[in-house]
């Protein structure tokens, strides 16, 4: 049966295992990124990390990063962002 927006509970499913699959990524102006769903760190400097995903890497870079929270999937990274790359990402 479909809800308001049209989608089905089928839908729903599909939409909820994606989620789990793909990183959310939130930057906060442009001092702190936040990356939930991620498989750990590969590489961290001071200028420049790279984050694994299910779905690829996550490269950040800029000046003075700093990880401030890593626990359950999520990291919370301050720092002077300047560019942020996927790699490997297949759509």
């Amino acid at each position: 049966m479909n809800d308001l927006l049209g989608v089905t509970l089928m839908d729903n499913n599909i939409i909820s295992e994606l989620m789990d699959i793909f990183p959310k990524i939130t930057i906060v102006g442009k001092d702190e990124i936040i990356i939930e769903n991620h498989n750990g760190v590969e590489f961290f400097g001071k200028n420049d990390i790279t984050i694994i995903t299910k779905v690829g890497k996550i490269s950040l870079y800029g000046d003075d990063f700093k990880i401030v929270f890593m626990a359950g999937g999520t990291i919370v990274i301050n720092g002077m962002i300047k560019k942020v790359e996927f790699e490997n990402y297949d759509k």
